[in-house]
């Protein structure tokens, strides 16, 4: 499997996540603090682990930053990767089969490299469910953020009133008609002397 890792330090966990991911026959693509002259900072590096995974360079990603917080804030960003910062077997194996997580997000600090070991296992282990129901949750994720939210619509249905004088001014606004009328028609019914009807409003 070709794994593409980020790391903005090149220390704690991550030399031996390199070599345990080649150790196990995966082919690396090392990004950030890992690849000698790449922008290292957390944010640019695993943004570009993430992206190989998006774009087809790379199957699955891990990101590294010392508490793996902010790496996988980054890799979330983007679209059609989901990243799950996992601090032991039981979350990562979680992650690939209820989330089907594409890159796993690691804290350099509190990984040590005995549950490195367990974490790999279970991520790599564990299937994406096939229930019906965590698809159709997945696929909402990846909705998320590429679907326009459909706004809110505004108010154009005014009900007028006419007072004693003749003179008219809008009462209420209402962005469906129907709510409009059984506005005017309530006013009717409490037997004022005004008049009340609905008008569309001029934008």
């Amino acid at each position: 499997m070709r794994i593409s890792v980020s790391s903005d330090m090149d220390e704690g966990i991550a030399p031996a996540l390199v070599a345990e991911l080649g150790r196990r026959g995966h082919s690396v693509v090392p990004h950030g603090a890992l690849h000698p002259g790449e922008r290292s900072g957390w944010a640019y590096s695993a943004e570009a682990a993430a992206r190989d995974v998006a774009e087809g360079r790379a199957d699955q990603a891990v990101v590294c930053c010392w508490t793996g917080t902010g790496a996988s804030i980054a890799a979330n960003k983007v679209p059609g990767v989901r990243a799950a910062l996992c601090a032991d077997a039981v979350t990562a194996a979680g992650a690939r089969r209820w989330n089907d997580a594409n890159v796993l997000a690691l804290s350099l600090r509190l990984t040590s490299a005995a549950l490195l070991g367990e974490i790999l296992d279970a991520w790599f282990t564990a299937r994406p469910s096939e229930e019906p129901e965590d698809r159709e949750n997945i696929g909402h994720v990846d909705r998320i953020g590429t679907s326009p939210v459909d706004p809110e619509p505004a108010p154009r249905w005014l009900v007028m009133r006419q007072d004693d004088n003749g003179n008219r001014f809008p009462v209420s606004r209402f962005a469906d008609r129907a709510e409009a009328q059984a506005c005017a028609d309530e006013f009717e019914a409490r037997g004022h002397k005004q008049l009340y009807w609905v008008a569309e409003e001029e934008l």
